[in-house]
């Protein structure tokens, strides 16, 4: 049954982000083309500005989800609407905060823009337009939390993500008419109270039982001391890199990165979407199940995310630049050693995916956040000396840097120790197999994929997606191969991945 609701959350996700996706490849194209890439990079900007001020969230919903696994398996209603009405006083607290700052920083903000071109009025009242629309799920996004807990999204998944394609269409007319970016900034907002006032409609029809009551439990709260260290490792590995860009170098480079950047998000939160649809059926295993069962569960997670993350960097890294060239234009391709850069990234991003999702769901945040402020400040540190004498490869270097010196190795530490009581021996056996497998057969490819390159049409798009899925499908057969015989847990996977996909079609 865990098996199918994951199922069941992954593909009414899925689905819906890909046309997302696609809409978000549309709207970058036409972003650049119609307003610039100066306010291209604007928007950019913002948008990591503004995950600096989710910081004051600080995890609660994550500590919330996690606190609700238990209660909801014990049919603890009083306990679980408790807790809900504490997290949703403090989300309120969170909102009004985020928005106080915003306008506070939006007097700050021209000067993490090089070569400004924009007035500074301009900046501040866009800046708050675009605090605003993001801050209204402050207010109204926890009875999702309940729902993704309880490991039945897909009930609402459909609906709320109508509403954002919905917002993001709106956007690109808006965009292709040439209209004022303040103006395109506007109605998401009224989009996104409509979006929440329906979906947590349905929410509440589904737990009639779920309210607010007198009654408040803080308890997530307790957890913050500890996931915000997590929380800001985060913000300064993803999102420090377009601020340094910003402020030291200028918009080119910051469009520059902002494209490969989306391309390899997109690849992260595809795999994302398979970790939101699984960690809460994992939380259940840990609550429910033996060592035995726990720790079956676990490798598999490991196998599963590494299969990914190889099938991903090999794949991306010779399909990565020419898709770029045409989606936005060749000047905007990176150099050799900033796609090996970004491949790297990408590639620790998925793996270490199954470990974050064991840590989160089993709650250790306080033995582990140490160390992640630690990578954080190695990232920030690096980042800001080498930006000065390698530019966009100098800020990828420090990402990986810091992820190698600290979390690489030590989050699978604190987890194998506290679940297993053993080392990481094996872990890091597996881990240094499949960084050769990826490593050998991108050699190899390099002298395949020419082979494969197919241009039967005169629409370069069209060719590309043709030599990409010829060539991407040899890759997931090859790979596929290699993982069956060397993994026991990679079998154990398909098998019961395709059990229960003919469990659904019965």
């Amino acid at each position: 049954m865990r098996t199918k609701k994951s199922l069941y959350n992954f593909f009414t996700s899925y689905i819906p982000y890909i046309v997302l996706v696609v809409l978000g490849f549309i709207k970058i194209r036409a972003f650049i083309g119609n307003l610039g890439e100066e306010l291209f990079a604007l928007n950019q900007l913002y948008i990591n500005i503004f995950s600096y001020l989710s910081l004051a969230e600080a995890g609660i919903g994550v500590a919330f989800i996690y606190r609700l696994y238990k209660p909801l398996v014990d049919k603890q209603y009083k306990v679980i609407n408790a807790m809900y009405s504490g997290t949703k006083e403090l989300f309120k607290k969170i909102g009004i905060f985020v928005i106080i700052i915003g306008v506070v920083l939006s007097f700050g903000v021209p000067l993490l823009i090089k070569n400004n071109p924009f007035t500074n009025l301009y900046i501040q009242i866009s800046f708050m337009l675009f605090i605003l629309k993001n801050a209204v799920d402050y207010f109204m996004f926890v009875p999702r939390f309940v729902i993704q807990a309880d490991q039945k999204l897909y009930k609402v998944n459909l609906l709320f993500y109508f509403y954002r394609i919905l917002e993001v269409i709106i956007e690109i007319i808006l965009i292709l008419l040439g209209i004022n970016y303040l103006i395109i900034l506007m109605p998401g907002i009224f989009i996104k109270l409509v979006q929440n006032t329906i979906v947590n409609k349905k929410i509440f029809k589904l737990y009639p039982w779920l309210k607010e009551t007198k009654e408040k439990d803080y308890a997530p709260k307790d957890d913050i001391k500890h996931m915000l260290a997590h929380r800001f490792v985060g913000l300064i590995s993803n999102n420090v890199d377009i601020v340094v860009l910003s402020t030291f170098i200028g918009s080119k480079v910051v469009a520059i990165y902002a494209a490969y950047n989306y391309l390899t998000k997109y690849a992260m939160d595809t795999v994302a979407q398979i970790f939101n649809s699984m960690k809460d059926g994992l939380g259940n295993v840990l609550y429910t199940e033996n060592k035995k069962k726990i720790k079956e569960v676990v490798d598999e997670f490991f196998i599963t995310f590494s299969y990914f993350g190889s099938l991903i960097a090999i794949v991306f890294y010779f399909i990565l630049d020419e898709f770029v060239s045409i989606w936005v234009g060749s000047e905007y391709i990176v150099s050799k050693l900033g796609l090996i850069m970004f491949i790297i990234i990408l590639y620790y991003q998925i793996t270490i995916r199954s470990i974050t999702i064991i840590r989160t769901t089993m709650g250790l945040f306080k033995e582990t956040k140490v160390m992640a402020m630690v990578e954080a400040i190695i990232n920030l540190v690096l980042s800001l000396i080498l930006v000065h004498r390698m530019g966009l490869e100098g800020v990828l270097l420090a990402t990986i840097i810091a992820f190698i010196l600290t979390n690489f190795w030590y989050y699978p530490f604190v987890i194998y120790k506290k679940l297993f009581n053993h080392g990481i021996m094996n872990y890091m056996l597996k881990m240094g197999a499949n960084i050769i497998i990826t490593i050998c057969i991108i050699y190899t490819s390099a002298y395949l994929y020419p082979v494969m390159v197919i241009k039967p049409f005169n629409y370069e798009l069209v060719n590309w997606f043709i030599s990409t899925s010829v060539f991407g499908l040899f890759i997931t057969i090859l790979l596929s191969i290699i993982f069956i015989i060397c993994y026991k847990e990679f079998r154990r996977v398909l098998f019961r991945g395709l059990k229960a996909v003919r469990s659904i079609k019965r």
